[in-house]
């Protein structure tokens, strides 16, 4: 491992991640709870504790989309406390990325710099707000190491950006890109944000800032809410990329524009999976250029969904070869 000083963006986690005695490190995500104040649906605590149980991750992700009407910091924070419970109980480490409907109605009261504030409060979650320079609230990574404390060096990454909402936020030129024969075959006249260059540059920057001090180049898991138009890809060629899984919600509501931040991947060649959510009815996903694109089906009553696909995407990682990503759907309908 490299001598030079731990990069800042890796230093100062809450909570330090580390594979378990035997080898695997165990991550799940949840998308779509999107509840309504002043608690979650019942049927979603429930169903989200009993796949905690039964995976037993060492991390849980919520993939934006998390809580839709909140306008009082008292809202959110007693949503939060009920929706996380059992999480904080068991003492496993959180984090988030914010979606679409996040801070769309309660935006007028809450900005996402202080709601990140009420979510940064709780004792489990490791979510960090990121650069104040690149755009959203949310981009940051999650270094996890070995099993061996006498090794410094991350192993592996879970990288969590801000996905942004629509192409009409401040920041993001775009408007014009909204034309119904687009070339993106997807939600006709889709107004979904896209991750633009500067927060494409940050996580190009920070993946060679980690792999330096490492040693080697770190593979890594990336989430973020609103689907890369690559996702349509693995749709349409579903036997080379070896897809599982369905497309129940009828079409990918992908960001408008392509910012090219699959093709950044690429060129790094440290991301080994993707997982988004918005889509609440699909739960597939595929190989392309050798990174996993998946989906997880939404967990949340509270908006539509189908009820056989609801449940949390699990991802496993093994010390001996973190860049295998391992990957499926933990459904709660289904034996």
């Amino acid at each position: 491992m490299s001598e030079n000083k731990i990069p800042a963006v890796i230093d100062g986690q809450k909570h330090s991640l580390r594979f378990r005695e035997n080898g695997e490190f165990r991550v799940l995500l949840f998308t779509d709870i999107q509840g309504h104040p002043p608690v979650p649906a019942e049927r979603t605590v429930r169903d989200m504790n009993a796949v905690i149980d039964r995976e037993d991750p060492d991390l849980i992700l919520l993939g934006g989309d998390i809580c839709s009407g909140c306008e009082t910091e008292e809202q959110l924070r007693g949503f939060l406390e009920v929706l996380t419970a059992h999480t904080e109980e068991r003492k496993i480490p959180w984090a988030h990325v914010y979606g679409n409907h996040d801070t769309e109605r309660i935006g007028k009261d809450l900005t996402r710099e202080e709601e990140q504030e009420i979510y940064e409060s709780f004792a489990y979650c490791i979510s960090k707000a990121g650069p104040e320079e690149i755009p959203g609230v949310g981009n940051y990574v999650l270094p996890v190491y070995s099993f061996d404390v006498s090794r410094s060096d991350p192993l592996f990454a879970v990288w969590g950006l801000d996905s942004g909402a629509y192409v009409r936020d401040p920041g993001l030129p775009g408007n014009q890109a909204i034309m119904p024969n687009a070339l993106f075959l997807g939600q006709p006249r889709s107004d979904y944000a896209y991750i633009p260059f500067t927060q494409i540059q940050w996580y190009f920057n920070s993946s060679l800032k980690m792999e330096e001090y490492a040693g080697h180049k770190v593979p890594g898991l990336m989430y973020f809410h609103i689907p890369l138009q690559e996702f349509y890809t693995v749709y349409l060629n579903p036997e080379q990329t070896g897809m599982t899984g369905v497309m129940e919600e009828g079409e990918i509501c992908a960001g408008v524009l392509n910012s090219g931040l699959f093709t950044a991947m690429l060129e790094r060649g440290d991301i080994r999976a993707v997982c988004c959510g918005h889509d609440h009815c699909n739960d597939y996903a595929g190989t392309y250029c050798g990174i996993c694109l998946a989906y997880a089906a939404n967990i949340g009553y509270d908006t539509y969904h189908h009820e056989h696909m609801m449940g949390g995407r699990m991802f496993v990682i093994r010390e001996e070869d973190p860049a295998d990503v391992k990957t499926y759907m933990s459904y709660i309908n289904r034996d």
